[in-house]
């Protein structure tokens, strides 16, 4: 498979869809980031594995509600499922 059918395989699954757990779920939809002055931001929700993927690890680690054992489940579930690493 050519690395465009993955990634618009990939576009196609929705993030609920996925088998994450709600807070996974619920985080990646509401989006929030911290700014740098230490409020949260809202940004465009996450609703697919497409749009997961494109994440690094960093930007996962400044989502409202991610820490270290939602970002190991959300990089687990990517390999597994999809072999898809993160940055």
């Amino acid at each position: 498979m050519e690395i465009s059918q993955l990634l618009d395989l990939i576009e196609g699954i929705r993030i609920s869809d996925a088998g994450f757990s709600v807070r996974v779920v619920n985080a990646l939809a509401r989006h929030l980031v911290w700014d740098k002055k230490g409020h949260a931001e809202r940004k465009e929700p996450i609703r697919t594995i497409g749009q997961l993927a494109r994440l690094s690890h960093n930007e996962l680690l400044h989502i409202v509600s991610l820490g270290a054992g939602t970002i190991k489940e959300i990089e687990d579930t990517l390999m597994k499922k999809y072999g898809i690493a993160l940055n």
